[in-house]
């Protein structure tokens, strides 16, 4: 009768173009009503979002769990159950490197995989025992307005089920107190780096970095011109 996708802001109902359906309900795992669509005759395709990415902010968030839609056709009704689980991990981390000069920008690029069932986002990045202290910080909340350097526009933040995304923190962790070494080389330095997720588990990747190249001056400071970052175990936080 009707098929579900779950994309990164919305769950996409598929009817048959000789469906008689009238009403799509979608009910929240607490049993109350998340949405109600309204089905035009020969529609075979009905969106319900469950995310609002707007200018700024990710609104109208879905309730994680075992949802329902409920399909209402000649006074009957078809209950269809949908899973609707983040499950965000940290898959990778690298270097972040300028397109224009291809040298070490000093902020760090991780790779966050979406290995659950419902869209999610990392809305925060922050570091612990970085080489630059302001790195290390708090996270920051609401968990619906992300403080990111990238990506910034809200739609491009979430992750869809089944897809990995790219992000960077605001901060620059690898940037060192002047004067620089010689030939830039500093490492290898542990320190980790912890992301905050929309939905949690947070996570926490322990990075093993060394520098090299050359010295760009950053207010008293430095980043080298050449990094390598490994990512060496991860874990989740509550």
């Amino acid at each position: 009768m009707a098929g579900v996708e779950v994309t990164a802001t919305d769950l996409v109902v598929s009817l048959e173009p000789d469906s008689d359906v009238s009403r799509l309900n979608l009910i929240a795992p607490d049993g109350a009503a998340f949405a109600r669509r309204t089905v035009t005759a020969g529609a075979t395709t009905v969106r319900i979002p469950i995310l609002d990415p707007g200018v700024r902010r990710i609104q109208d968030r879905y309730q994680p769990g075992e949802h329902e839609v409920v399909v209402v056709t000649n006074g009957e009704t078809h209950r269809i159950p949908v899973a609707l689980e983040p499950d965000l991990r940290l898959t990778d981390a690298r270097a972040t490197i300028d397109e224009e000069t291809t040298e070490a920008t000093g902020h760090i690029t991780v790779e966050v995989t979406n290995d659950g069932s419902g869209p999610s986002w990392v809305h925060h990045i922050v570091y612990a025992d970085a080489p630059y202290p302001d790195a290390n910080e708090s996270l920051f909340e609401p968990t619906s307005l992300p403080q990111l350097e990238a990506p910034q526009n809200p739609e491009d933040v979430i992750i869809a089920p089944g897809e990995s995304k790219s992000y960077v923190g605001f901060r620059r962790p690898l940037q060192f107190p002047d004067p620089p070494n010689h030939d830039c080389s500093y490492g290898p330095i542990e320190f980790q780096v912890i992301g905050g997720t929309a939905y949690g588990p947070n996570f926490r990747g322990n990075l093993s970095v060394t520098t090299s190249g050359q010295p760009n001056g950053v207010w008293n400071r430095h980043i080298c011109s050449e990094a390598t970052v490994e990512l060496e175990t991860v874990q989740e936080e509550d």
